[in-house]
């Protein structure tokens, strides 16, 4: 269960399809049922064939995708986009129940809804349960001020507590999180990394974005690019005034995505009048390399808050994997990868002063820069191939199977 699982044709979160295709490719049967909607824009999916309540895709990669109706608000406000998790909760939880029998439903956050509704499929169908953690979603909208009501940060506690204590296994994909889940009492057995990787063959060095840069007018310029979700926990504000500082020393940045903040950046930018930053607006996921190619070197941001430390972005994996020196703004465990590969700078989350002084210092020191570009692309190979995560997956989805379930069918 994966409300924002993209359709075949757009670029989107690569994790749960290259999860999915592996499992077909060993002869597991996948389903996905997934929102009604595009990941990209919101719209209504293209793809599969059309009716009334449900649009059913066949996957090329071979698995089936289910996706149902409900509510396209999730680019609205943080209304709408409740109303789009709460109507996607009711229609999935239909769909999954005369969707057949599974042996296992895996149910990823964030949000916390989708993995609600993938306890109370299983419950209802008598499948076995693994809760996908991708994001301590909870405790990060209490954090940052979208959940204030002390009644309903009680509740959000006490679901997600309950979905951890009712999973047969959780599945993290940071080490970061660990600490918090052994604190509420579960056993590190229970507890499964099964970390983000990157897709090598998609993202690799060598590729040539010279048209990208020709076609944004960047020749001459050092350039930073970012890759993914306009959100306010993104903090693209301090890239903003990075842009602002820099301009003068041909400084520029590209911002590769789109998300809910995209507006209000673009406003500020007009207002300064930053054209050195680009929006690109969203991207296919094989076109994003080419950005990655045309730029100096990635720029990873997000807000300085204690829970972002626990986090490992997908794009610290994608840079590395192009060969491109890494400017990280996260401390924690992203901070940990980006030491002990040498593949980058740490910047200080919020400091846009430092993230202008390394970009800098990468022009001045385009060896070092290339080398580190070259360590993160070795690193990577040997401990985040996200098809070697893949296998961990299906491993670990099998092993829940013959403790849980011995007599299910694989």
């Amino acid at each position: 269960m994966h409300q924002t699982f993209p359709s075949a044709n757009e670029e989107g979160s690569g994790r749960p399809y290259d999860f999915a295709k592996q499992l077909v490719d060993d002869g597991h049967q996948v389903t996905i049922i997934a929102g009604g909607f595009s990941y990209l824009h919101g719209g209504k999916v293209a793809e599969g064939t059309k009716g009334l309540f449900l649009r059913r895709e066949k996957h090329p990669a071979g698995f089936t995708v289910l996706r149902p109706w409900s509510y396209r608000g999730y680019h609205g406000s943080y209304f709408t986009r409740l109303i789009t998790f709460i109507s996607y909760m009711f229609t999935s939880l239909i769909t999954a129940l005369f969707a057949g029998r599974f042996d296992v439903i895996v149910g990823a956050t964030p949000p916390l809804s989708v993995a609600i509704v993938a306890w109370l499929a299983a419950g209802l169908k008598r499948s076995l349960f693994v809760f996908e953690v991708r994001d301590l979603w909870s405790e990060v909208a209490i954090h940052l001020g979208f959940i204030k009501n002390r009644l309903l940060i009680q509740l959000a506690r006490l679901v997600e507590k309950t979905l951890y204590r009712s999973a047969k296994k959780i599945v993290i994909n940071s080490p970061g999180f660990r600490p918090h889940l052994e604190s509420l009492g579960l056993p590190a057995s229970k507890i499964e990394l099964v970390p983000n990787g990157v897709d090598l063959e998609v993202f690799r060095p060598g590729l040539d974005g010279g048209g990208i840069r020709r076609q944004f007018g960047l020749e001459g310029k050092i350039v930073g690019v970012y890759t993914g979700s306009l959100g306010m926990a993104n903090d693209i504000d301090t890239i903003l005034a990075a842009a602002e500082m820099g301009r003068d020393q041909g400084l520029a940045f590209m911002l590769v995505g789109e998300g809910k903040d995209g507006g209000r950046l673009r406003s500020l930018c007009r207002q300064k009048n930053l054209d050195n930053v680009i929006f690109t607006g969203p991207q296919k996921k094989q076109r994003v390399p080419l950005f990655l190619a045309a730029a100096d070197a990635g720029v990873v941001t997000l807000l300085d808050i204690p829970l972002f430390k626990t986090v490992y972005p997908n794009k610290v994996f994608d840079t590395m994997a192009c060969g491109r020196p890494l400017l990280l703004l996260v401390d924690g465990v992203a901070r940990e990868v980006l030491e002990k590969a040498g593949a980058g700078i740490f910047v200080p989350p919020g400091d846009a002063e430092k993230l202008v002084q390394a970009m800098v210092w990468l022009r001045e020191n385009k060896q070092e820069s290339a080398a580190m570009g070259n360590r993160g692309r070795l690193f990577v190979e040997k401990y985040f191939d996200r098809w070697k995560c893949a296998l961990h997956m299906e491993r670990c989805l099998l092993s829940v199977c013959k403790e849980f379930a011995p007599g299910a069918r694989n």
